[in-house]
């Protein structure tokens, strides 16, 4: 396993924030992978909601 740092825009869209958040760093972390720790770190309206976060997904740490 490794950790890998992820930062993405959530754009605008209908519903509650929080399940779209978690659908999209799951998604981003892969089928084996996880989310450590993340955070809403920019609010745009045009872009939306910016995502930072450290994933733990498998495979060996990069050398």
């Amino acid at each position: 396993m490794r950790l890998e740092p992820l930062e993405q825009w959530l754009p605008p869209g209908p519903g509650p924030v929080l399940p779209r958040a978690r659908r999209a760093l799951a998604e981003a972390a892969g089928t084996d992978g996880e989310p450590l720790r993340w955070a809403i770190t920019a609010a745009d309206p045009e872009r939306g909601l910016r995502l930072e976060a450290v994933l733990l997904v498998p495979g060996a740490a990069p050398r």
